[in-house]
């Protein structure tokens, strides 16, 4: 899209009186439904994406992301499964994450239809100190983050120390503090102390997960209002080719491929109309959307396998990390000298 574009849309809003019709209101209801991580990129790349939706036609992205957050055995995964379907079972206690599991939560995008749906991706954080510095690759804005207490930790200083977790890279993601009450004994929260110092938090919930319960239902319908209203998620439109792109990965991700090499890439791009001149363009979309991983470095060029399944790829990286605490013999290090 170039300038000229712009100037005469302005001016023929201008020349009207600022008078505007339902052609000018969905003009402007595009232009704010671009994702923020693309308005971050540079006004060009804003330019390049309306122009896209404008050619395409434009199809919602109904995913989001909730990320849930906390120490070793505060009730993560049980959480995960019961936001996903409160009548499941709860795990055994010895069970724990490895790194993190992605669970997806389909809810209707409209309170009351049925029509179109929202997928939520849930992803539920280990809570061994060890992994924690691998938590933030995945972090990232425009997700609903949950910071999971137990309530047995009274005077637990982690608290803060998850919070700025969030804050560093998450932005100003809207954050839900939920204290997992486990017996009588319950933890202490400064609640107004905590939220003057962070102004993402957008409420506080004491809550019995095993046992569920109207506590349990009014915390998760909030969850479900949460990511309904939120603009970020409510309104957001990727070109119809882009969105064709994206099922495709998916899809091919959900059969088992992790990595998808170059000219399959190339192939299911110009499938759906996207050719060699916007396929970089393409793949930064996805990947600013949270779709996949790729990269554009000059020493990853020569290698074939592209584009990977962010799943797969936050496994390996978990996997690698936990088999060095397992062992006590590996140690991951910037320098091959220090590897034993």
């Amino acid at each position: 899209m170039n300038c000229g574009y712009w100037g005469d849309w302005y001016t023929h809003v201008f020349s009207k009186g600022f008078i505007l019709d339902e052609t000018d209101l969905a003009e402007i209801d595009m232009r704010w439904s671009v994702p923020i991580e693309i308005t971050e990129r540079s006004a060009a790349g804003v330019a390049h994406y309306i122009e896209n939706l404008k050619e395409q036609g434009a199809a919602q992205f109904n995913e989001s992301r909730v990320l849930i957050l906390g120490e070793k055995g505060s009730g993560k995964t049980s959480l995960a499964l019961r936001l996903a379907n409160p009548e499941c079972d709860m795990p055994n206690a010895e069970a724990s994450t490895e790194g993190v599991d992605i669970i997806d939560w389909w809810f209707p995008a409209i309170l009351g239809q049925t029509s179109s749906e929202v997928k939520v991706h849930i992803w539920d954080f280990a809570g061994h100190v060890i992994t924690h510095a691998a938590h933030r690759c995945f972090m990232s804005e425009r997700c609903l983050y949950i910071l999971l207490i137990n309530s047995r930790t009274e005077g637990d200083t982690r608290i803060e120390y998850w919070l700025e977790q969030i804050l560093n890279y998450g932005g100003n993601s809207p954050i839900l503090i939920l204290v997992n009450i486990r017996d009588e004994h319950n933890v202490d929260l400064q609640e107004n102390k905590l939220k003057e110092e962070f102004p993402s938090i957008i409420g506080f919930y004491y809550v019995d997960i095993k046992t569920g319960g109207k506590r349990f239902e009014a915390f998760r319908n909030n969850v479900i209002k949460i990511v309904r209203d939120n603009p970020l998620w409510q309104n957001q439109k990727i070109p119809a080719s882009v969105f064709k792109v994206k099922e495709a990965l998916q899809q091919r991700f959900e059969q088992g491929n992790e990595f998808i090499g170059r000219e399959e890439l190339e192939q299911i791009a110009e499938n759906n109309g996207i050719f060699a001149e916007k396929q970089k363009q393409l793949l930064e979309n996805l990947r600013v959307l949270g779709i996949c991983l790729w990269y554009d470095d000059e020493d990853m060029r020569e290698f074939n396998e592209m584009v990977l399944n962010p799943g797969w790829i936050s496994h390996g990286i978990y996997r690698l990390i936990n088999c060095g605490m397992n062992n006590k013999k590996h140690i991951l290090s910037n320098c091959s000298a220090s590897i034993w």
